[in-house]
C-alpha cells in the first residue's frame, strides 16, 4: 500500500496560514525573542568559561616550568640588577668630581670626569664579546664569577685610586669595571636561552630589565648614603664639604653580583640535561 504523498503546494498553502495566523504568528515571535535572549546568557557563560579555563591554562603553564630555569632566569635578573650600577654614572660624577676638584686640586672639571663613563661603556663592548666567547669554552660559571669579580675589585679600588691621580681612577672605574660587567652580562641569557629556547624573546625582556631597574634603585641608594640630606652644590657645581667630597664618597661596591652568581651557577649546570619543552 502506497502512502499519500502531500504536493509542494498544499504544504506551502498550509505553512503560511500557520505563519498568518495571529496568535500563532505572536507565540512564534515571542517564542523567538526567547530563544534569542538564552542565546546571550548562553554566550555570557560561554564567555565566562573560558576565561576560567584561559586562567586555569595559564596556571597549569607556570606550574610546569622547570624549577632550574625559573630559579635561572630569576637569578639572570638580580645579576643585571647589580649591573645596572654602570648607568648610575650621572648621579656619581658630582661627588668624584669635586672630590678631584676641591679636595686634590686637580685642575678637573666635569668634562673631564665624563670620560671616565665613556671609557666605562667602550669597554663594556668588548667585555661583552669576551663574555660570549668565555661562556661558550669556559662555561657560564667561571665566566659570571670573573665578571663579578673584576667589577667589584674595579670600582673597590676605586677608593684608593681617586686619592692619587685621574688616570688611575679613569683605569679603576672605566676600564676594569666596564670590562667586568661586560663578560657578566652575557651569560645569563645564554643560560636562560638554553632553558626556554622557544622564549628567548621573554628570557631577554626579563633578565635585560633588571639591568635598567637597577640603575633606578642603586641611584637612590648612592643618594641616600653619600647625600642624605640631598644637599645641593655650590654656585660653582662642586660640593666643598668634606663629608660630601670624601675619598669613600665615590664608589658603592657591586656585591650583587657575587651573591647572585651563586644562584646562576647552581642553575646553569643543569640546563644541558633539562627537558626543554618551552
Amino acid at each position: 500500500m502506497r502512502t499519500p504523498i502531500i504536493s509542494r503546494y498544499q504544504f506551502r498553502i498550509s505553512s503560511a496560514a500557520f505563519v498568518d495566523s495571529g496568535p500563532a504568528k505572536a507565540n512564534f515571535r515571542c517564542s523567538g525573542s526567547a530563544v534569542s535572549q538564552h542565546s546571550q546568557q548562553v554566550g555570557r557563560r560561554t564567555d565566562d568559561m573560558d576565561g576560567g579555563s584561559r586562567a586555569r591554562r595559564l596556571w597549569d603553564g607556570a606550574r610546569r616550568l622547570p624549577r632550574g630555569g625559573v630559579i635561572a632566569v630569576a637569578a639572570g635578573f638580580l645579576l643585571h640588577l647589580s649591573l645596572g650600577i654602570m648607568y648610575t654614572y650621572g648621579n656619581l660624577t658630582t661627588y668624584l668630581t669635586s672630590y678631584l676638584h676641591v679636595r686634590l686640586g686637580l685642575s678637573v672639571d666635569y668634562g673631564d670626569t665624563m670620560w671616565i663613563g665613556a671609557v666605562q661603556s667602550i669597554c663594556q663592548g668588548p667585555g661583552v664579546l669576551l663574555g660570549s666567547v668565555c661562556c661558550r669554552r669556559f662555561g657560564p660559571r667561571l665566566t659570571i664569577l670573573a665578571g663579578s669579580v673584576l667589577c667589584s675589585v674595579g670600582m673597590a679600588l676605586t677608593c684608593l685610586t681617586v686619592q692619587t691621580s685621574f688616570a688611575t681612577t679613569t683605569l679603576s672605574y672605566g676600564l676594569m669595571s666596564g670590562v667586568g660587567i661586560g663578560l657578566a652580562y652575557t651569560s645569563p641569557l645564554m643560560v636562560g636561552y638554553q632553558w626556554f629556547p622557544h622564549n628567548r624573546g621573554v628570557v631577554s625582556g626579563v633578565v635585560v630589565g633588571g639591568y635598567g631597574l637597577g640603575s633606578i634603585i642603586l641611584t637612590s641608594v648612592q643618594t641616600s648614603y653619600l647625600n642624605p640630606e640631598n644637599v645641593s652644590p655650590e654656585d660653582d657645581g662642586f660640593f666643598h664639604d668634606d663629608a660630601l667630597a670624601g675619598p669613600c664618597a665615590v664608589v658603592v661596591p657591586d656585591t650583587g653580583c657575587d651573591l647572585c652568581c651563586s644562584a646562576v651557577v647552581w642553575s646553569a649546570g643543569r640546563a644541558s640535561s633539562a627537558t626543554r619543552t618551552w
